[in-house]
């Protein structure tokens, strides 16, 4: 999940917030090139996010396997 340029630390912060309070887990927090956080979010929750996505959120995609050739 990463955020879109000008996005506070802030506004992350509160993200993850809502998603630990959902029951969801922050797996590992990026903020130096990339803003944003890998996480486990419950399939309930992940509903509501996916909306968010184009306002603050700039990617919010499934874990996976990338290949580069």
């Amino acid at each position: 999940m990463t955020f879109k340029s000008g996005v506070t630390e802030e506004e992350v912060s509160k993200y993850a917030q809502k998603i630990t309070g959902a029951g969801g887990e922050i797996t590992k927090e990026y903020n130096a090139f990339i803003n944003g956080f890998i996480a486990v979010i419950p399939d309930d929750f992940l509903v509501s996010l996916q909306s968010d996505v184009g306002g603050d959120i700039e990617t919010l995609e499934p874990d996976g396997v990338s290949n580069v050739q």
